[in-house]
């Protein structure tokens, strides 16, 4: 049987040795074989959990306990649908890698249950007292309930401590957070430190506890499956983002930005998990070129880590940063190298205070990464095998980055009076309501670019006017995006047309933006085709109003550029040949939203779940909502409805999502509309591909009829913002085989819509 999985440790591979030696039996000699058997594992080198559990609860920060309860049960979730009993589940059997990842090991009891089977007995109690089931000290039975046990077990010594008998969860909770305060490798304020807490630890230390004692009841089938253990442990930290929003409110933890890599596609990527926070020190390898880079660094929890060498040899030459010293730029070259295309061959870096190298002998084109306004170096991530090919950087969220050079994966462009912030390139304008205006205007907006993604074939392709309105897009594909052509004003207000980038291949589609419409994101995909390496085979593209694609089949790695804040795209550059190899985008101020019009009354809101599969959208703007249907079970499955555009047309869209569970229909009344939407959105336990699921769905009408739950409410709850004097006409969603999203369009009622 293969067993593979990031939280079971690594069979490396085995030796077997047979040999032929002389004993001596009843008096004679004669030849007996001696078998020698050698099982190989992967070493780990911050040993068992067990060093790290006391009397008093784990030694070790929260965050890091979290994540190794969550590891275990990940990996005795894998061993159980697999019908193996671990049988010896302690913190002696949990070993912890360089990033303190728990891998369960040592399956000398191990039991393999045949298909069909649910328990066995045995006659032979062996084992570790104290994290031995009942069931099984008692009458020898031997389930799937009786690893439950031993993690309950594992997770209340971790919680708890040892000694836990008579503490209360209360007091649980109030020693955790004394130990947060109190340790100064959190490095934070002590009202950020209790705001951490209340709105994270607290929710996830208490779920701990729940899961530690349902998984120690007596009864056997009382107990949870691992699957039922995972949901609660995904419905937490739904919980907890529904709250905090995608990240924790670690004021403590600066927002972390990645800029590159520079250099070339060779060797493998090379990256760090845990977010960084403070840079300690940097060692390089050179001669000609740069072998090999490694670094030092702290997460924004305290945690130091230690990573590389990325590349041939360790390094030499070690750069220890003091103590209010920090790293504020990044220089070097790439080019070839004996039979390589393109690796990096020089670096220098500069602090606050002084700068280090160069290291390598600087042959190739340049490139230079430099932050502003306090902004700082706090890691890298890049490309390597015998050399270090790429290089990029991570930098705090206030830094603004003055990029020279073109990043892996594309061509930068030029555009004249244009500097590099950001890791994009920008320039000052201004005009109302974040039009351009002329070159004499006092500028008021930041016009910005980034990208691009994709692949580095084909050449350059960019616009020799700075772009203030996207006007229309025409998208030429079919498995790809062949090409792309787009028209937008400039500062001058003329419109100009950009392209075709690209080929001739490939079904034409266009879409012109409205009045008070702009682009508000892009997301796609880049893979291979016809042997290119890297192209774009899908996009689409959303604005405030809907969304419109997907444009190509979309297989390859996604990609996502969405625009923070009060910014919109204006326009665009890339690479193209054939196909269109890469695509970047310019960004300028969002416009002021113009009073009037029908399509200032729908706005497009949500969604609310997980954004990580398809996009499903409508094609008209939706006037008046006629009936929807659900097909839902434990889950949402999937959604359908029919509504009518502006001008009475009818349009059915859907199903969007799987074919599984039981369908409803909802007729709506000729003067009947839908005015709340509710629900609920848990990960997604059994598929780890898919982000989110939403879970169930309630609708209310404007009669007082309520419709649902459909589903099952478990999760984050929401509910889509209606005024009383709107309604709900329309729906948009993410998913394949469910409902991973759900948005709304909301439409304000007003003399001439109210009909």
């Amino acid at each position: 049987m293969n067993i593979r999985h990031h939280n079971i440790v690594l069979f490396v591979g085995y030796c077997a040795e047979t040999q032929e030696v002389v004993v001596r039996q009843e008096g004679k000699h004669i030849f007996a074989e001696k078998r020698e058997r050698l099982l190989c594992f992967e070493y780990l080198h911050n040993g068992s959990l067990h060093k790290h559990l006391t009397a008093e609860p784990c030694g070790l920060p929260w965050h890091i306990c979290y994540q190794i309860i969550k590891g275990i049960c990940l990996g005795l979730h894998y061993l159980h649908d697999k019908n193996i009993i671990h049988l010896d589940l302690k913190p002696d059997n949990i070993l912890l890698d360089d990033d303190m990842v728990p891998k369960i090991t040592d399956f000398g009891l191990s039991r393999l249950l045949g298909n069909g089977k649910s328990h066995t007995i045995t006659q032979t109690r062996i084992g570790t007292w104290g994290y031995m089931a009942p069931e099984y000290l008692d009458d020898g039975v031997i389930t799937m309930k009786t690893d439950i046990y031993s993690l309950g077990v594992i997770i209340r010594h971790m919680v708890k401590g040892r000694n836990s008998a008579d503490t209360t969860d209360e007091e649980v909770l109030a020693n955790w957070l004394i130990r947060l305060e109190k340790d100064p490798s959190q490095m934070m304020r002590q009202q950020t430190t209790r705001l951490l807490f209340e709105t994270e630890y607290k929710e996830q230390i208490k779920a701990c506890m729940d899961i530690s004692w349902r998984c120690t009841l007596r009864k056997p089938m009382d107990r949870p499956t691992t699957q039922h253990i995972l949901l609660t442990l995904e419905e937490t930290e739904a919980k907890i983002k529904s709250v905090v929003g995608p990240t924790p409110p670690n004021a403590g933890q600066l927002q972390i930005a990645k800029f590159g890599p520079w250099g070339g596609d060779g060797g493998k990527t090379r990256d760090i998990r845990m977010t960084p926070c403070h840079l300690h020190s940097v060692t390089i390898s050179s001669g000609t070129i740069i072998d090999s880079i490694g670094f030092s660094f702290t997460d924004h929890y305290g945690q130091h880590h230690t990573t590389g060498p990325w590349g041939g040899k360790e390094g030499t030459n070690k750069i220890e940063l003091g103590p209010s010293e920090f790293l504020t730029g990044v220089s070097g070259t790439s080019g070839p190298f004996k039979n390589l295309t393109n690796v990096v061959t020089s670096l220098t870096f500069v602090t606050n205070t002084r700068s280090y190298g160069p290291f390598g002998k600087g042959r190739g084109t340049p490139f230079h990464i430099q932050t502003q306004n306090n902004g700082r170096i706090v890691g890298f991530f890049g490309r390597s095998g015998q050399y270090l090919y790429a290089i990029g950087v991570y930098t705090n969220q206030d830094a603004r980055v003055a990029r020279i050079g073109r990043p892996l994966g594309g061509d930068e462009g030029v555009l004249h009076g244009i500097t590099d912030l950001s890791g994009q390139q920008r320039s000052r304008g201004g005009g109302p309501s974040g039009e351009c205006g002329d070159s004499d205007d006092e500028p008021n907006g930041d016009f910005a670019k980034f990208g691009p993604w994709g692949g580095d074939g084909g050449q350059p392709q960019d616009i020799g006017t700075l772009p203030c309105r996207l006007d229309r897009i025409k998208i030429s594909s079919g498995l790809i995006i062949d090409s792309i052509e787009f028209s937008y004003a400039g500062p001058d207000s003329q419109y100009r047309t950009a392209g075709p980038w690209g080929g001739h291949g490939g079904d034409n589609s266009s879409f012109q933006l409205a009045g008070s419409e702009f682009l508000t994101g892009v997301s796609g995909s880049i893979g291979t085709f016809n042997g290119h390496a890297n192209v774009i085979t899908s996009l689409t593209f959303v604005t405030n109003a809907r969304s419109y694609g997907p444009f190509g089949r979309g297989r390859g790695t996604s990609f996502h550029i969405p625009v923070q804040g009060n910014g919109c795209i204006v326009g665009f550059f890339g690479r193209s040949g054939r196909y269109l190899n890469a695509i970047g985008v310019y960004t300028a101020p969002k416009p002021e939203p113009k009073a009037g019009g029908d399509e200032a009354v729908v706005a497009r809101i949500g969604p609310w779940g997980g954004v990580g599969n398809a996009l499903h959208d409508i094609a008209e703007r939706p006037h008046r909502l006629h009936r929807v249907t659900i097909f839902s079970g434990t889950i949402v499955n999937s959604l359908e409805y029919l509504y009518s555009d502006g001008d009475g047309q009818q349009h059915t869209t859907g199903p969007w999502g799987g074919c599984g569970g039981t369908g409803r229909k909802i007729h709506l009344a000729p003067e009947e509309f839908i005015v709340e939407v509710t629900g609920t959105f848990h990960p997604c336990a059994w598929d780890r591909t898919i982000p989110s699921v939403v879970s169930s769905l309630t609708l209310v009408t404007s009669t007082g009829k309520t419709h649902g739950p459909f589903g099952t409410q478990l999760g984050a709850a929401f509910q889509v913002p209606v005024q009383s004097d709107s309604r709900i006409v329309g729906f948009f969603a993410h998913g394949d085989n469910y409902i991973e999203a759900i948005g709304a369009y909301v439409k304000k009622l007003t003399e001439s819509s109210n009909r």
